[in-house]
């Protein structure tokens, strides 16, 4: 599956995507508020394949980001999927320095679409190192809001009803004008 936006588009990400998603982690200019990754490509191919299988059951959809010239720029996913609670976390949000101006926004904004009207979720959930400012101030404007914190994260949510009233100013971020037969929002 595909989820296309207006300069960026989300693939499942694959075992092959494996040194692509650990130059992002072991970057140091992207990773300072990242949990620590080892410099392992067989770990990393390991991992990958077992999230796969998460993948298979709906446990858990991990997703690389690409521009239109098929250029990897990042990952995201949701994770800890419960259908039962309806409700899901979001996280391993990372992109390179080359991406296009717009792809953070685009990237959250499609995600998003796909946890609540694909998945059906009710709300989503992320936690956000407590000094990690440029972060906390894109979820807060996007609508999450701050339900508690520990000595090291903030945690936020984001409900469906609210997703889909601040949907309308951030559409247009991802809104294309031709018609792709994969949007869900």
């Amino acid at each position: 599956m595909n989820l296309y936006g207006k300069t960026i588009y989300l693939t499942f990400v694959e075992v092959d995507d494996a040194k692509f998603i650990l130059s992002l982690r072991t970057n140091e200019r992207l990773n300072k508020y990242l949990s620590p990754t080892e410099n392992n490509i067989d770990n990393q191919k390991l991992w990958i394949s077992k999230y796969k299988e998460r993948e298979k059951e709906k446990k858990e959809f991990y997703f690389k980001t690409k521009d239109y010239e098929n250029n990897d720029i990042g990952v995201v996913r949701l994770y800890n999927i419960d259908m039962n609670e309806n409700k899901a976390t979001f996280g391993s949000f990372i992109m390179n320095e080359k991406h296009p101006k717009y792809a953070a926004l685009e990237s959250m904004i499609l995600i998003l679409c796909f946890a609540f009207f694909n998945l059906n979720m009710e709300k989503i959930e992320l936690d956000v190192r407590i000094n990690n400012l440029h972060a906390k101030n894109f979820y807060q404007r996007f609508g999450f809001k701050k339900i508690y914190e520990n000595d090291l994260d903030e945690f936020y949510e984001l409900e469906k009803k609210d997703f889909i009233k601040l949907y309308k100013n951030y559409k247009k971020y991802v809104e294309r004008d031709d018609k792709f037969e994969s949007r869900i929002c």
